[in-house]
């Protein structure tokens, strides 16, 4: 079960959503597993378990599975 948070910060373009739950985020061809932590319609926060050999690019697209929710 989902609980959603709303992060009441009024600088922001889009409303937030803080989560903890497991996920799963693709690119280019290497999963790396970690946790969901925000989300909104701009964009997400995803901690890593382990950091990648190279560094995400603001703005690059990544696929993220969430679980017990898919794709």
């Amino acid at each position: 079960m989902l609980k959603t948070i709303s992060v009441g910060e009024t600088r922001r373009a889009a409303r937030r959503h803080n989560f903890m739950i497991r996920a799963t985020m693709a690119r280019q061809g290497a999963d790396y597993a970690g946790r969901l932590r925000d989300l909104s319609s701009l964009g997400a926060k995803i901690e890593l378990d382990a950091q990648p050999a190279d560094a995400l690019a603001r703005g690059e697209s990544v696929t993220v599975e969430i679980r017990g929710i898919g794709r």
